[in-house]
């Protein structure tokens, strides 16, 4: 605003200079001329005076007009030596050469203001320059981030026109048959997926069947129909799951030119009032983000829905049916029905009271019904709730029953001794049966409880294989390994682990009477691991596979009466993999043998229902024994509590046969003086005794200062839960009466002692 009128008036003022530049210039001229010729006039008459009073100043004037013309620096001054003519001539010029050096400086100056004039419009030009390409750039990021959020709306359309369309292909009332694979395909274009599966659940059944499919290998589907994976994850979760490392073996997107894996994969549960309907699987070789997720878990849920109305309709539709076939039938026996009608009248009456007796009846028959249920819940609590009761008879008969074996080996008649190895194995054959009862009734109790920790499987194979070794010696059959000792860590249940594994290969040992047992380990898919146990035995009749993991179930009756067995061992089997979050399956054909195969997670799935208290049969609980705690005094004897007198005198007979000095505690206020007062080595503490039980009795020998170190080995009938165990927090051990080995319990102690 500000350079335009100065530019301006600079101009002005340099045309202005200029002209009365020139001006002056030309009357200069003209007043040479002048001079010039009154010289030459007067040159002729007054040469001497001219040359000395005229030519010489006249000449002085002519050089310095050349001067400033050919140097351009006005200014100059001539010296006035008369005061005639031409000293008002030299005046003139003195006069004029001021004026224009006058003129000059003024030039200058305004030349010095319009060069700052230019180089401050200069320097705003770069501003202005600047400030445009900034807001250029600003401009782009703006346009950038414009056409970001049109994507996003754009996107954002798509999934609600995807929505809308899905609404819409529901309320159509089409068959499952063509509403499906309509629904899948119309979902994979909207969130550009490339393969997918929608599982329905059967009727009456937890298996999956294919209701779907859009991109995938018909072969592959075949190949998994009936077997347990991810979608039977989201059916027991009722949670989505999503996977962004495809296992190699998964299902893969098949096209013209070929097939690939997915990068992604999406499955989540259609749900209709908290119950699973199916299960949407679909794949991607791009990643899902969190609006594909969105709008899928959304979808899912109105495919749930009408997943659930598709069923109402069609069952409505075979009721419609079976009710029009119905009505004509009716129709048609209409006119004989017509001429009963006299003699249903006569029989109204009686069948009035019929009907009054049948509800009646019906009445009766729900309230025995509901007693029947609560006698079989009571029944299972009750069993559930007497394991130390049931258990310590029998462990005092097998507890006796070693007792004598040991003390009259050699001493009394060979059959008699055989007669008390018989006692012995028929007592532990009880106990057993006893212990599988038990299970059972917790299982249907719900108060099975797990215990997750670290174990590995060849580790768990040795164990087993200590307790069956002797069997298949005896009977001559072979054992070989393939592939156990490289599974990773387990972290699961090691208790049930094992309880797992002995039920299966005492069956292979039971049923096999020559060839041998082949156990292999390998990894399985989505992050789990499937042990297999073949045998060369008497194998499964293909009419029996259905119900062989049924309780007191066995291939037949035969099978009872010359093998034994209650058939409660394999359906113990196939609910505690299921508490493990694995399952369990048998390939098998009559007279070439079995193979069972169990499958488990490597992590045991966290879950409500899955309890950190122990569930083992019997077990050293590892977790149970601090690192390293200080040691009772290697002189004192070793205290044993315990109420029951049958076990007492057990413990006494072993304590004693190791030579290891003894104190005994009937009760639990005994205990705790006799702590108090002798400072014993170690102490074997009975939990289940009237008045002061085996908890309190704990707490106070920790509270004290005189007991507070010394070692605890914990003897309980019954199986401890997780709340009990954590009142036992800083234990030596915690072991099982009757199941244990006596080795085990002295290994235990002398290990702890140091002897």
């Amino acid at each position: 605003m500000i350079l335009p009128p100065l530019v301006r008036e600079i101009d002005a003022g340099v045309g202005l200079l200029s002209r009365h530049t020139e001006e002056e210039v030309r009357n200069l001229l003209y007043a040479q001329q002048a001079f010039l010729v009154i010289a030459i006039v007067l040159s002729v008459g007054g040469w001497a005076f001219v040359h000395g009073r005229v030519v010489r100043p006249i000449r002085e004037i002519s050089q310095g007009l050349a001067e400033m013309e050919r140097t351009g620096v006005y200014g100059a001054s001539l010296p006035v030596r008369s005061d005639d003519e031409v000293g008002r001539l030299a005046t003139s010029f003195n006069n004029l050469s001021s004026r224009l050096s006058e003129r000059t400086r003024e030039v200058d100056l305004a030349h010095g203001k319009i060069k700052e004039a230019y180089e401050a419009l200069a320097r705003h030009a770069g501003e202005l320059e600047t400030r445009v390409i900034d807001r250029t750039a600003a401009l782009e990021t703006a346009r950038a981030d414009l056409e970001k959020k049109n994507e996003a709306l754009l996107r954002e359309k798509s999934f609600l026109v995807g929505y809308e369309d899905i609404l819409t292909l529901l309320n159509q009332g089409q068959n499952s048959g063509v509403l499906l694979p309509g629904l899948l395909r119309h979902l994979l274009e909207v969130i550009r997926g490339q393969a997918g599966v929608i599982h329905l659940v059967q009727d009456f059944s937890d298996r999956l069947v294919v209701g779907a499919a859009f991109g995938v290998d018909d072969a592959w589907l075949r190949d998994r129909a009936g077997r347990r994976g991810l979608p039977d994850q989201v059916v027991r979760d009722k949670k989505p799951i999503f996977v962004e490392d495809v296992p190699e073996e998964y299902f893969r997107v098949e096209s013209g030119i070929g097939s690939r894996l997915p990068r992604s994969l999406a499955l989540l549960p259609l749900l209709y009032a908290d119950k699973v309907e199916g299960v949407l699987e679909v794949g991607s070789l791009n990643h899902f983000d969190e609006d594909d997720r969105d709008y899928l878990w959304a979808a899912a849920g109105q495919i749930g829905i009408g997943l659930h109305n598709l069923a109402a309709a069609e069952r409505l539709l075979k009721l419609a049916a079976d009710l029009q076939g119905a009505n004509e039938t009716l129709t048609a026996q209409n006119e004989e029905l017509q001429s009963q009608t006299e003699e249903l009248q006569s029989q109204s009456e009686e069948l009035q009271a019929q009907s009054e007796e049948l509800m009646a009846q019906k009445v009766d028959l729900e309230e025995k019904t509901r007693a029947v249920e609560e006698a079989n819940r009571l029944k299972s609590e009750f069993l559930a709730n007497i394991s130390h009761e049931i258990r310590t008879p029998m462990n005092a008969i097998t507890g006796y029953t070693d007792i004598l074996l040991e003390l009259l080996k050699g001493k009394i008649d060979p059959p008699m001794y055989a007669n008390l190895e018989r006692i012995r194995l028929a007592a532990k054959s009880l106990l057993n049966l006893i212990n599988d009862l038990l299970d059972i009734s917790k299982i249907e109790a719900g108060r099975l409880e797990i215990q997750p920790g670290a174990c590995r499987i060849h580790e768990a194979l040795d164990r087993v294989y200590a307790v069956i070794g002797p069997q298949m010696e005896k009977k001559g059959l072979s054992w070989r390994t393939e592939g156990v000792a490289d599974l990773p860590e387990l972290w699961t249940d090691e208790g049930r682990l094992e309880q797992i594994l002995l039920n299966i290969l005492g069956n292979a040992v039971k049923f096999t009477a020559r060839g041998g047992i082949t156990v292999r380990g390998r990894r399985g898919a989505e992050d789990r691991v499937v042990v297999e146990v073949q045998d060369t035995g008497i194998g499964i009749p293909s009419s029996a596979l259905s119900h062989i993991f049924e309780a007191f179930r066995q291939a037949d009756g035969t099978t009872t009466r010359r093998y034994g067995g209650t058939g409660l061992g394999l359906h113990i089997v196939r609910e505690l993999a299921r508490l493990m979050g694995g399952e369990v399956w048998v390939e098998s054909a009559k007279g070439h043998g079995s193979t069972f195969s169990v499958s488990l997670p490597v992590r045991l799935p966290a879950s409500p229902e899955f309890s950190a208290a122990p569930a083992g049969a019997a077990e050293s609980h590892p977790a149970a024994r601090p690192e390293p705690a200080p040691r009772g005094r290697r002189g004192g004897a070793v205290l044993i509590v315990e109420d029951d007198p049958a076990q007492r005198d057990i413990l006494e007979h072993a304590l004693r046969s190791a030579g290891l000095p003894l104190r005994v505690a009937a009760d639990g206020a005994e205990a705790i003086r006799t702590a108090i007062r002798e400072r014993p080595s170690l102490i074997t503490l009975d939990l289940a005794m009237p008045g002061v039980d085996g908890f309190a009795v704990y707490r106070a020998l920790r509270e004290n200062s005189a007991t507070r170190d010394v070692p605890v080995i914990v003897l309980s009938a019954a199986e401890l839960t997780k709340g009990e165990r954590e009142r036992l927090a800083g234990v030596r051990g915690i072991l099982q009466k009757g199941v244990i080995a006596r080795d085990e319990l002295l290994g235990l102690i002398r290990e702890i002692l140091g002897v």
